[in-house]
């Protein structure tokens, strides 16, 4: 985040002990379902936001309820808005994932496999392998279990 124009500090929240309301957690969950990103890399997890200025109020209502940073994600060029990020990182991008993803609807299985499969890589669309010899097939959510089969 060093390289970033921060517009909110990151905020810790400590989401495993923290009372937020359902109604909240209804709202970001549909929120997430349709602006947001679990990402799961190498080494690190990330759930983000992106919003054009003049949704920032969406991304500042998550930052004071779950924590993370807002940044400056692409500022205004020609015909292109301005746009900020949120961002949650480790812990507490899994930590906030396990909060709403029995409430989402679209993203449902990428937040359980998200969760499941941390600092991996994970496959959105699942991967269905067929033995050529039996005719069996097998779907898979990680390149790991896929390998292993």
């Amino acid at each position: 985040m060093e390289n970033q124009t921060l517009l909110r500090k990151y905020k810790a929240v400590d989401l495993v002990n923290h009372n937020i309301p359902e109604d909240v957690l209804h709202w970001t969950a549909g929120f997430m379902d349709t602006d947001g990103t679990f990402l799961a890399e190498k080494h690190t997890v990330k759930v983000s936001n992106i919003q054009a200025e003049k949704g920032i109020d969406s991304l500042h209502f998550l930052h004071e309820h779950f924590g993370g940073a807002v940044v400056l994600h692409v500022e205004r060029t020609g015909n292109q808005q301005t746009s900020y990020c949120r961002q949650l990182f480790g812990d507490e991008a899994i930590n906030f994932t396990n909060l709403i993803k029995d409430k989402l609807y679209v993203k449902a299985r990428e937040a359980r496999v998200f969760v499941k499969y941390p600092t991996t890589n994970i496959w959105i669309i699942p991967i269905t392998l067929t033995n050529t010899v039996t005719g069996e097939t097998h779907t898979f959510d990680t390149k790991k279990e896929a390998a292993q089969y």
